[in-house]
C-alpha cells in the first residue's frame, strides 16, 4: 500500500513522506501535528481508546482530530458484515461502531467534540470512490 502511495505521489508531483506504523503506537513525537485525520481506521482497531489516546498524544495543544467512520447501522456496514459471513478475511474482524459509541470514546480521551456530521458532508467525494452510505465524521480539539 505504501509503495502505491509513493508512486501516486511521484506521478502527481506531490512532496509528501509516508511512515508505516500502528495507530495504537504512532512513531511520532508528542504534540507534533496540527491535524490528525483518520478515515475508516477505528473499525479495524480492537482498542479504540488506545488509538484515540495516541492520536491525541501527537496533537499539539489546540490541534484537531478528524475521524471519519462508517456507522454501525449503515447499509454499507451491513454489506461488509455480509461479506465477512461469506468468508471475506478483510471484514471478519471489523467492528463498526455507532456515532454515540465513538463520541463516548472521544470524550473519554479528554478531547472536546466540535462537530458530528453525517454522510452528506463528504457524500459527493465518497460516492466517486464507491462509498455510498453513512459515514460519521467527528471533529474534536485537544486541550
Amino acid at each position: 500500500m505504501l509503495a502505491e502511495a509513493r508512486e501516486q505521489a511521484r506521478i502527481n508531483r506531490v512532496d509528501v513522506s509516508f511512515q508505516e506504523g500502528r495507530v495504537e503506537d504512532l512513531p511520532f513525537e508528542d504534540g507534533g501535528f496540527d491535524l490528525v485525520l483518520a478515515v475508516t481506521v477505528l473499525c479495524f482497531v480492537p482498542d479504540i481508546d488506545r488509538a484515540i489516546a495516541e492520536m491525541t498524544r501527537v496533537l499539539r495543544p489546540g490541534g484537531r482530530l478528524v475521524l471519519g467512520e462508517l456507522n454501525r447501522w449503515s447499509l454499507w456496514a451491513a454489506r461488509r458484515r455480509l461479506k465477512a459471513w461469506l468468508g471475506s478475511r478483510l471484514w471478519r474482524e471489523v467492528r463498526f461502531r455507532s456515532a454515540s459509541e465513538l463520541k463516548e470514546a472521544i470524550l473519554a480521551s479528554g478531547l472536546e467534540v466540535g462537530t458530528i456530521e453525517g454522510a452528506d458532508l463528504l457524500e459527493e467525494g465518497f460516492r466517486r470512490v464507491g462509498f455510498e452510505d453513512s459515514l460519521s465524521v467527528f471533529e474534536g480539539e485537544s486541550q
